[in-house]
């Protein structure tokens, strides 16, 4: 029994033991059990065996009741059942063998007689190790003897001489002698050798020579000599350590109780309750069996021991094993790929040796693993070392296998753990593996879904499948949108990809039919489908202005930041609007499914049209086309509006697309595996898949964007062909969101609409063909009639398909009696009786938007009755006609509530616009009735069951303009005016104010809207009646409460100075508040405008109406546009300026206003010319001109802008339709204040003639004529014949008329001076007419002159005042340039160089009224690049290069204090590339024609940042190539660098140039960028003239020292220039080192930061999608985009200073770095920071510091943190904690970092670091966590303290890991009460005083308040958050905590106005929580609640924002929410009464 406890208790002890039995010959009487174990030593072996001796003495009658004796130990006879003496004997054998002898134990089942023990005495023992047993029926005890002089005594008394021999001293025999010799213990001699001592006992008389024993005296240690005395102690020593030996176990159980022991004890620590008495019988067995006829030296190892110990765990393993085995199959090459991963945990350590696997099956991973252990431990030699066991198991059994891992190894060991389960992996680690690692040579291989420590992740890759299992998952059958095919063959030659493990698993276990549904549900008639055409706006790529790219398939790459692009958008659509209609390019419309050509592949196809142009059809088209041409490509096509519950959702943009298609739109089976991974894998590469989404513009602004962020996540992959289809009003934005052009719907032509009518009715009425031409022709007729009637209006919102299919079906019914009527006859006569009847049919008919659906209702009426309900019209029965009619009706009324709910998402808008039905009749009924109804409805033919969204079954129309009339109509009867008709729509306040508010003022009802006007136009244009009454101001009241209503609103939008409330702030009113008046005219709705019109002058005073419009578009916060009118009728725009400025003096116009100038206010607004060629447009502007005229101040006031006034007038003089308003124009000019004067006039008409776009030969003329002979401004003419001439010479002719006089006499000298009424002199005439013999004669004879005393002042004159000079800079020279005179013009300036000075020469060159300032300057505005070339060319010839080089930038030649902001730079004026290019090309060009680009590059590399900007943005590749092989490439980018600022030449080598760079130049240009320690010349910005006489004063130059930027100078950097004048200049100059260029880049990006304080920086963060200042990582990520991957990871491990410059930097920009890298560079990357970077602790400090945040913002401290949760290494993330929980003083107020950083930057900001500290939990350290979240600031816990803040610190929990989040809330529940206690104690301490804008946080603070308080809490809550506060800021008005979440403007507001939905959540929660726990009276006393001044609700009200208001009255009872809301109407009616007539 004794071996099996000691076996299984020294395996639990650890030990390397050995286990002998029964072998007398080692233990002597000791011999029944002997247990060895290995022990460490400092011998060579390093370890020996220490032993366990054992005797077991068993009585076998257990009702014996002896018990041991004294007497019994002390028995003389060595054979008694307990003597001593043996068993002393024994021990001395041992000792004499020298083994370590742990203890001796007697074992029995005997008890001791404790009474008996006098002599010698027992001391009870603890239990012993091996032999320790829990409390049994009998006690068992440990004894051991009690080492005393008795004992000694006694023992020696038991002894005989010769029993010394076995204490190892020699005894001789003699005659009466024992002599005995020792080895003397006690020898203190320094001797080597042992002395040995001899004693002879007998003489000593210390032993009896008979008995051989020894005498008293020896035995007492009495009378002994001194040797005799040492042998005793020698004795009594060996004696001593027998006892300290020697153990008795007494009292131990029998066989049976001890096995039931150790199967308690011991076995239960292995295996079950149910399995323990098996499993110790067997061990028992087992070992026992192990013994079995072995020799007597045979000794069972531990190895051996365990093996027995665990055999039964291991069978429970093996057939786990076969179980996995059973299920799966893997290949060689898998196995080895997993042996060679696990292979390098044999030479691991600690934590190290426990292995975790992440795959998404473990239960067949692990397979993988075993066969790959068994093979490691095949080549070990040990095989079979391995258990598996599942995490089930594992946590049921976990102290059992805890018990099985603790178990020691001497060889290796796997543990295989399986996670079968959910349960944290973390739960396995600490309940199973002690302190995380593994014990010896225990190897634990955990195999789990958990990725978060895996050090491996196993895929279970379809190539890992054995050959077998490949191919039975190939040949599966699957049904893929409508075709059979294998999966093989879907999958193709790369089955791997698409397949994986659970895929895999599915398609074996698949019973039914695998099916992929088609997702194409729309109704398509293909034999009715009609070839389409559509347009894209460009042939070609191009850039626009270095601010973007567009490609040749309209894919548009942004070259600036995104605050930028929408103005750079708005360019772009304004070119858009404004080129011709020829421009761009048309394709059919297959062009679009064409795959094959590369080129003609699109990730994103936009195709946009008005309403009804076939965009759906379209769509449907190229589905069926696709899947014809490509039947394996996966088509989508998705209507938008089914799903507008998903796009809703506010986390779109965090769904996984793949999940989106599968589990909300269900394109897949979202429970397949396959499907998923099979969609997945084609989404991300892009294979054969096509999307299309219909239906953009039909859902509402919320789902768009949600629409957008999902495109967007689609076309990350470029190669999935995507179509998005949208009404024309919505696809700017769209465009703009996706940066791709669209290709706009080219509508049916003639002969389409012709083709698709005669196919319908051959169709619909079963015809074979159009045999006689009938069809046709009707067809023809009618689509003639209907173009020539429809307006242009309505035909730009309805599409020509839609009108036909309308066409179609209303006419279809006359077709058949044409039909039945040629039939009839065959002749002649038929054929003109056919005619005659189409004719009779058309004939007056008029076709307008509403005519077309009244028509179409008309129809659908008919054919009900006749087909749907039976009913011929020629059966009459008036009982059926009238219920038939009554159904009609009813259907109707069911399609109209139908179209409102089509329209209107919101479900309150709908009841309040169709108010449920009071109805008597059961729910049943009513439930049958409607049913009945709805069917109906579907057979009326306009709408149909939607199957589309598998979700509903929803009833959806045919086409949304249905909807759009039936709603338009029900808005109309509304507005009915007579009494008995109308609907009473307009009786009931809140529609009035829906209708004035939404329907009529926003763009979401654009369809609706443009139905309504259509239908107002009967009311406000040809109802007599209607205009009587306007007239006669005699309104219905109803019309009149609504234009009342109207203008209230317009009263909130724009408050007089009359509006009480001045601490209301009106900022963001116009959009809060929609103008309808502003709006319906903006966007051509011309009758809702007119109607608003007429009800305002029905209702209100003129001035009334008048301010009205003048707020509402002729303010600096409207907008106004001259095009509004332009589809008008030009009488609306004549009554419009009426309102605007009446000529009755009671009404003086209110000039005072600032006007909003753009560019569109007045004509061709930003549209082509040919836009505005039609009379009305004419007749329209000549209304406004005759304004201009009339209202002479108010022009001179505001038109004096020339920005504003230069488009009209090019528009005028180019426009050859407006000839005669230009007169009225111009004259009006003339006489205007700005423009009398004539240089400004002549340089406003000199902006004009140089409007190239529009330039148009022989207009100038025209201009010219009516200045010359209409308007006489002959004083204007003078200075524009220089801009003429260059722009058309041609009118310089006929205009100014330059005819040549005869030669000069040689006293006609100063006849050169003379001028003509145009200013030109004889040598301009000459020049003009290319008369080089005159030119040359007049020059010589002005030489000749000049050294004649008499002539020589006017011939200076002449050079000086007219060949070198002019008042205009019109100078002979410019007459040569324009006419192209290449002879004259180098003449003219050889002349010059000949005659004058150099200096002189010089000046003129660069004097603007010089030679050539003018000429260059006019060539240049002109863009007459010939006269530019022919300027320069000519000065390089007869100058020189120099001269041209003064010429180009004058800089260059003079000293910098000597320039002025008005010197001629022409370098930098070149308007294109082709005239920089052009100047290049002659700069470098030398007399050799070798190139010398030295110039150029001066030029370009001047200091002056415009000039560099300008040339390199237009530089050409071959002069950049130049430019950089003249100094290299690092002296290039250097200099780019260096001008100005580093942001600005780093932005020009990123967009511009590095493009143009090669390989080897990027490499330079990286090193140029990185390398350390360049130089920069650092220059004072002031410069200070002294004399000269004074510079090397002491006093003198430490005040300059001084005044130089504050001493930051030192004397040794100053620099003299002496002048020679008798001046110095002094200024500061100093070369300073610098890091790098790249380190500074990124630090000046820093820099700027640091310029805002933390809370301006988040607004920025959160109103530029969190990254404020983009451009500057946009320009990184260009640079990468050119540089490649390995320079682009250089970059982004650069190290400075403080090692890498990317931690301090934003982590959000740095991650759109990292994803210009490939994915394996961005790994590179991320694991050298994680393994170099340096503790955190080099940015943080570790000690309390004192700091301002401007030294030190907060986005700096996280975005350190970031970086280190990011991408830090364990090490990092160990001291994470104790970093950032440091507390400092930060601006006066103690902060940790932590709590620095969450209080001061954005939520998106706080949620990333948070989300990253729960996933690196493991590695923080859950402690550590926990102290972030608690640490305390000012002795409130972080966690607490943020709520005082206004954080929703709850969100922040739900990031953390469940169990944490459960921990801290308890926490929060515990502290909570005592910090709300101290807040209400003293609020100005515990509640943060906002800045303005941010006190809707504080709604947080309130929520947090009302879920911890405790009961008394919670009854004074309501209370004290609408006491006043106490300690508020000086001269603010004190208001209570509750009143200043509404007193003050939301900073959540969007740049629109609007409150954030995220507000409407926090209001809700928080009021829901006040009503559930405080009841309905709090909730009452909050609404309610009086700051002083107003209740809190009419803040609301009072901006406008209904939905907040609404939510917070949602939670009265309904009796007092409409209390409650007639206050506000009570409110607001008082606010914003209607002045009277004689008021303000």
């Amino acid at each position: 029994m004794t071996d099996c406890s000691s076996s299984i208790r020294g395996l639990s002890a650890g030990y390397k033991f050995e286990l002998g039995k029964e072998n007398e010959d080692l233990g002597g009487k000791f011999d029944d059990v002997i247990f060895r174990y290995e022990v460490p030593d400092e011998t060579t072996a390093g370890k020996h065996w220490r032993y366990h001796y054992l005797q077991a003495k068993h009585k076998e009658n257990e009702n014996d009741q002896r018990k041991i004796k004294a007497s019994d130990l002390l028995d003389p006879n060595p054979n008694g059942p307990f003597s001593l003496k043996k068993y002393f004997l024994s021990y001395c054998k041992m000792r004499e063998r020298g083994d370590d002898v742990r203890d001796c134990i007697v074992c029995t089942n005997w008890d001791v007689n404790t009474e008996q023990f006098k002599k010698i005495q027992l001391e009870k023992m603890k239990q012993h190790e091996i032999l320790k047993f829990a409390p049994w029926e009998k006690t068992l005890d440990i004894y051991k003897l009690k080492i005393d002089q008795n004992l000694r005594s006694e023992t020696i008394k038991l002894l005989e001489v010769s029993d010394i021999v076995a204490m190892g001293m020699t005894v001789a025999s003699l005659a009466n002698k024992f002599q005995v010799q020792f080895r003397d213990d006690n020898d203190t001699t320094n001797s080597n050798e042992d002395k040995m001592l001899t004693i002879d006992l007998v003489t000593e008389k210390d032993v009896d020579s008979k008995t051989k024993k020894f005498r008293p005296d020896f035995i007492n240690d009495e009378n002994l000599s001194v040797d005799a005395n040492k042998l005793r102690q020698k004795i009594v020593k060996v004696i001593d350590d027998f006892y300290s030996k020697l153990v008795f176990v007494v009292n131990m159980p029998n066989e049976t109780q001890f096995k039931k022991i150790i199967e308690t004890e011991d076995v239960s620590k292995y295996y079950p309750s149910d399995n323990r008495k098996i499993q110790t019988t067997r061990i028992f067995d087992e070992i026992s069996d192990a013994f079995e006829n072995k020799p007597a030296n045979f000794w069972l190892t531990s190895e051996e021991a365990k093996k027995i110990l665990l055999a039964g765990v291991t069978d429970v393993s093996s057939k786990y094993q076969k179980q996995l085995e059973e299920e799966v199959e893997f290949n060689e090459d898998a196995i080895k790929v997993m042996g060679r991963k696990l292979k390098h945990l044999i030479d691991s350590s600690g934590r190290e040796k426990v292995e975790r696997i992440a795959t998404p099956s473990p239960r067949h991973t692990a397979v993988k693993v075993i066969v790959a252990v068994q093979i490691v431990m095949r080549g070990l030699k040990q095989e079979g070392n391995y258990l598996v066991v599942s995490a089930s198991r594992l946590q049921n059994e976990e102290e059992k296998w805890k018990n099985i891992l603790k178990l020691k190894n001497y060889s290796h060991h796997f543990y295989i753990v399986v996670c079968d389960n959910e349960a944290s992996i973390q739960n396995y680690e600490d309940g199973v593996i002690s302190g995380g690692k593994a014990e010896d040579n225990n190897f634990i291989i955990i195999i789990s879904h958990d990725e978060s420590s895996a050090g491996i992740k196993d895929e279970i890759k379809y190539t890992d499948l054995s050959e077998h299992f490949q191919k039975i998952i190939l040949s599966k059958p699957i049904s893929f949108q409508g075709e059979n095919v294998k999966v093989g063959d879907l999958v193709g030659d790369q089955p791997e990809e698409v397949i994986d493990f659970s895929s895999t698993k599915e398609l074996l276990l698949a019973e039914n039919e695998i099916q992929i549904p088609s997702f194409n549900t729309s109704t398509f008639e293909q034999s009715l489908y009609v070839k389409r055409r559509l347009k894209f706006p460009f042939e070609n790529q191009f850039e626009l202005g270095g601010e973007c790219r567009i490609n040749s398939v309209g894919h548009i790459e942004w070259l600036v930041g995104k605050e930028k692009q929408k103005e750079v958008w708005e360019k772009i659509m304004n070119g858009l609007s404004n080129q011709a209609s020829s421009t761009g390019k048309t394709i059919n419309d297959i062009h679009l499914t064409n795959f094959e050509k590369k080129e003609n592949e699109k990730s994103i196809v936009i195709i946009f049209g008005v309403a009804g142009t076939g965009k759906s059809t379209l769509l449907c088209h190229y589905y069926e086309e696709i899947k014809r041409a490509k039947p394996d490509h996966w088509v989508i096509r998705i209507n938008l509006v089914d799903y507008e519950a998903v796009l809703k959702l506010d986390q779109i943009t965090d769904l996984d697309v793949v999940d989106l298609f599968s589990n909300r739109l269900h394109v897949v089976d979202h429970n397949s595996q396959f499907f998923r991974s099979f969609l997945r894998k084609r989404l991300e590469k892009g294979d054969r898949i096509v999307v299309m989404f219909d239906g953009f513009d039909e859902i509402n602004e919320l789902c768009q964007k949600g629409a957008i962020e999902w495109i967007k996540a689609i076309s990350k992959n470029k190669s999935i062909r995507l179509y998005v289809t949208t009404r024309t009003h919505m696809s700017g934005d769209l465009q703009f969101q996706l940066s791709q052009m669209a290709y706009s719907l080219e509508n049916f032509a003639e002969k389409d609409q012709i083709d698709y009518l005669t196919s319908y009715w051959i169709k619909e009425l079963n015809l074979s063909e159009d045999n006689d031409g009938s069809l046709q022709h009707f067809a023809q007729s009618l689509v003639e009639r209907v173009s020539e009637t429809l307006k242009d209006e309505e035909k730009s919102f309805i599409g020509i398909p839609l009108q036909c299919r309308i066409l179609a079906e209303c006419f279809q019914s006359n077709v058949k009696e044409l039909i039945t009527l040629n039939c009839a006859k065959l002749d002649e006569d038929s054929r003109q009786s056919v005619s005659d009847k189409i004719s009779s049919l058309l004939d007056g008919e008029k076709f307008d938007l509403v005519k077309l659906y009244n028509l179409l209702m008309e129809t659908k009426r008919r054919v009900f009755r006749e087909e749907k309900a039976k009913t011929p019209s020629s059966v009459e029965n008036k009982i059926v006609t009238d219920a038939i009619n009554l159904l009609i009706k009813n259907v109707e009324s069911h399609l109209t509530k139908l179209a409102i709910k089509t329209i209107v998402e919101d479900e309150k808008i709908v009841d309040v616009l169709w108010p449920p039905q009071l109805s008597h009749q059961s729910n049943e009924d009513v439930a049958a009735e409607e049913k009945v109804i709805a069917m109906n409805g579907l057979s009326f033919g306009l709408t149909i069951e939607s199957v589309e969204n598998k979700t509903t079954n929803a009833t959806q129309f045919l086409h949304r303009t249905y909807a759009e009339y039936l709603f338009a109509r029900y808005l109309y009867e509304g507005f009915l005016l007579d009494d008995e008709r109308h609907n009473k729509l307009l009786e009931n306040e809140s529609i009035q104010k829906l209708i004035l508010n939404k329907i009529l003022s926003i763009k979401q009802y654009d369809g609706v809207q443009v139905f309504f006007n259509s239908m107002l136009k009967k009311l406000v244009d040809k109802d007599q009646e209607w205009r009587n009454r306007i007239i006669q101001r005699d309104l219905p009241e109803r019309f009149t409460k609504f234009a009342k209503h109207f203008f209230t609103y317009f009263l909130r939008k724009y408050p007089s100075s009359r509006f009480p409330f001045k601490n209301i702030t009106t900022e963001n009113r116009s959009w809060i508040f929609p103008n309808a008046l502003h709006y319906s005219l903006s966007t051509g709705k011309e009758k809702i405008f007119k109607f608003f019109c007429d009800s305002l002058d029905a209702t209100f005073d003129k001035k009334l109406i008048q301010n009205a419009m003048m707020n509402s578009f002729m303010t600096n916060k409207s907008y106004f546009s001259f095009k509004f009118f332009r589809n008008t009728e030009s009488e609306l725009f004549k009554r419009f300026l009426g309102y605007l400025y009446s000529d009755d003096s009671k009404y003086p116009p209110s000039c005072d206003i600032v006007f909003n100038w753009h560019e569109e206010v007045l004509p061709p607004c930003n549209l082509e010319y040919s836009q505005w060629n039609g009379t009305e447009q004419q007749n329209l502007v000549r209304l406004l001109l005759e304004f201009i005229v009339n209202q002479r101040t108010t022009f001179d006031t505001h038109f004096s802008n020339i920005v504003l006034i230069v488009p009209m007038l090019t528009f005028l003089i180019f426009n050859e339709n407006y000839e005669g308003h230009l007169e009225i124009f111009l004259k009006r000019l003339s006489r205007s204040t700005a423009y009398s004067d004539k240089s400004k006039f002549a340089n406003l008409l000199k902006e004009a003639f140089c409007f190239k776009k529009h330039f148009v030969r022989g207009r100038i003329v025209k201009a010219l004529t009516i200045l010359k002979y209409k308007i006489d401004r002959h004083d204007v003419l003078t200075q524009l014949n220089a801009i003429v001439l260059a722009m058309e010479p041609e009118a310089c002719q006929d205009v100014f008329r330059p005819i040549e006089e005869e030669g000069l006499k040689p006293a006609d000298l100063h006849l050169l001076l003379e001028r003509d009424s145009y200013r030109l002199t004889r040598l301009h005439r000459a020049t003009f007419n290319g008369n080089t013999e005159a030119v040359e004669e007049m020059l010589g004879r002005i030489s000749q002159n000049l050294t004649d005393p008499i002539h020589t002042n006017v011939a200076d004159k002449i050079i000086n005042e007219v060949v070198a000079r002019d008042e205009f800079g019109f100078t002979p020279f410019y007459v040569a340039a324009a006419c192209g005179h290449e002879e004259i013009y180098n003449k003219i300036l050889a002349f010059l160089k000949q005659v004058l000075h150099k200096d002189t020469l010089e000046e003129h060159l660069i004097d603007e009224k010089g030679i050539v300032h003018r000429a260059l300057s006019d060539a240049i505005q002109s863009e007459n690049i010939q006269m530019f070339q022919l300027i320069l060319k000519a000065v390089k010839k007869e100058l020189g290069q120099k001269e041209l080089i003064r010429v180009l930038n004058p800089e260059l030649y003079i000293h910098p204090l000597e320039r002025n902001s008005s010197m001629p730079i022409f370098f930098d004026r070149c308007k294109t590339k082709e005239f920089f290019n052009a100047m290049a090309k002659i700069v470098v060009t030398r007399d050799d024609n070798d190139p010398d680009y030295t110039d150029l590059y001066d030029l370009i590399s001047h200091k002056y940042y415009p000039n560099t900007k300008r040339s390199l943005e237009d530089i050409d590749n071959e002069n950049l190539q130049e430019l950089l092989s003249l100094k290299g490439v690092e002296d290039f980018t250097k200099s780019v660098l260096d001008i100005r600022s580093l942001s600005g030449g780093f932005e020009l080598l990123s967009r511009n140039l590095l493009k143009h760079f090669t390989k080897d130049q990027i490499e330079e240009f990286v090193q140029t960028m990185t390398s350390k320690k360049y130089t920069k010349k650092n220059r004072s910005f002031w410069v200070i003239p002294v004399d000269s006489a004074h510079v090397d004063d002491k006093e003198i130059k430490d005040q300059i020292l001084l005044h130089l930027n504050f001493g930051e100078w030192t004397e040794d950097d100053l620099v003299f220039e002496d002048q020679g004048n008798g001046v110095t200049l002094i200024y500061a100059e100093r070369l300073v080192s610098r890091p790098s260029y790249w380190r500074d880049y990124i630090e000046e990006h820093l820099r700027r930061n640091a310029l805002y304080p933390d809370s301006f920086y988040m607004k920025l963060t959160n109103t530029n999608d969190g990254f404020p200042f983009r451009e500057y990582v946009d320009r990184i990520c260009e640079c990468f985009k050119y540089v490649g991957d390995n320079s682009a990871k250089e970059l982004l491990l650069h190290e400075e200073t403080q090692s890498y410059i990317m931690i301090r930097f934003p982590q959000n920009m740095v991650k759109l770095m990292l994803n210009c890298l490939t994915q394996e560079s961005q790994e590179e990357v991320k694991q050298n920071w994680k393994n170099n970077a340096p503790p955190m602790k080099t940015f943080l400090t570790l000690t309390s510091q004192t700091f301002s945040n401007e030294i030190f913002p907060a986005r700096y401290c996280s975005a350190i943190l970031h970086f280190y949760l990011e991408y830090g290494s364990e090490d990092h993330l160990k001291e994470f904690a104790k970093v950032v929980t440091v507390l400092h003083n930060i601006n006066g107020v103690q902060h940790s970092l932590w709590s620095y950083v969450f209080e001061n930057v954005d939520s998106r900001e706080r949620n990333d670091i948070l989300k990253l500290v729960s996933e690196k939990t493991d590695f923080i350290g859950r402690n550590d966590v926990k102290w972030l979240l608690i640490h305390e600031i000012d002795n409130v816990p972080f966690i607490i303290k943020a709520v005082s803040w206004g954080e929703d610190v709850d969100l922040w929990l739900e990031i953390l890991p469940e169990n944490l989040r459960e921990e801290i809330q308890q926490f929060i529940q515990q502290n909570a009460p005592d910090f709300i206690e101290k807040a209400f104690r003293y609020p100005p301490a515990n509640f943060k005083t906002f800045s303005w804008g941010h006190y809707h946080k504080r709604l947080n603070t309130f929520t947090f308040f009302l879920s911890y308080s405790n009961a008394h809490q919670l009854q004074i809550f309501v209370q004290k958050i609408t006491s006043k506060r106490v300690g508020g800021q000086q001269g603010v008005q004190e208001r209570s905590m509750w009143a200043e979440v509404f007193t003050h403007d939301w900073e959540s507001n969007d740049v629109y106005g609007k409150t954030n939905m995220e507000d409407f959540a926090k209001m809700n929660k928080f009021m829901k929580m006040v009503s559930e726990k405080l009841g309905p009276i709090a909730v009452k006393e909050l609404v309610l609640h009086q700051d002083g001044e107003l209740l809190v609700v009419f803040y609301l009200a009072l901006r406008g924002e209904e939905k907040m208001l609404e939510t917070l009255l949602n939670y009265l009872p309904a009796k007092d929410r409409k209390k409650v809301q007639r206050k506000v109407d009570k409110f607001l009616d008082e606010t914003y009464k209607i002045p009277q007539d004689d008021e303000d």
